[in-house]
């Protein structure tokens, strides 16, 4: 008798993909992580543009205005240079400037590396720029239609005070600068 070899062939039963996946349930630890940093960069850019849209364009100016004083006054400070924020009342509009030998710069002298929100800035329709002047606890002698707020090399804001009218005509806010350093309040008036 002879011994012979016969070919014999091994099964391997290798499951097919699809099972594995069914068998698979929830999320791997790095799939989690992708998803939730998605939803943070989306969150990040939405959320800002949807509180914009519940902010009253009276605390837009606020805000604004805050931003422009700050980088004036730090620039100034920084620089040794003096600055001036003219508010045309005619124009209704806000022109930061340097401090030249001729006074305020009409927004002609602006440096060419300052933002876009440093620049010219019209205020919105809502409401009217009515009165700009001095804080005092008087009243404006002779309303002119351009009012200069200095702020000089040392940081010091002329104290003033604007007076907003709404666009129906029923409500005044003010917008006041206290103290030295020019930290501006919001108010309604009366």
């Amino acid at each position: 008798m002879e011994w012979k070899a016969e070919p014999t062939s091994t099964r391997i039963s290798v499951p097919a993909t699809s099972e594995i996946l069914k068998s698979r349930k929830g999320f791997s630890f790095l799939e989690l992580m992708v998803v939730i940093a998605l939803a943070a960069l989306l969150a990040g850019y939405a959320v800002p543009n949807f509180t914009a849209l519940f902010t009253s364009p009276q605390e837009k100016e606020y805000q604004h205005l805050t931003k422009v004083l700050r980088m004036l006054r730090t620039d100034a400070l920084l620089r040794s240079q003096a600055y001036c924020l003219s508010f045309d009342l005619k124009e209704q509009k806000l022109m930061p400037g340097l401090i030249g030998p001729e006074g305020c710069g009409d927004g002609e002298n602006q440096e060419e590396d300052w933002p876009r929100w440093l620049k010219e800035h019209e205020f919105p329709e809502e409401f009217a720029l009515q009165d700009a002047r001095y804080s005092s606890n008087t009243q404006s002698q002779n309303p002119s239609t351009n009012f200069e707020v200095l702020i000089d090399n040392s940081g010091f804001v002329t104290p003033f005070l604007l007076t907003f009218l709404e666009a129906d005509g029923q409500r005044f806010w003010e917008i006041e600068s206290v103290g030295i350093l020019g930290k501006l309040e919001l108010r309604e008036s009366k």
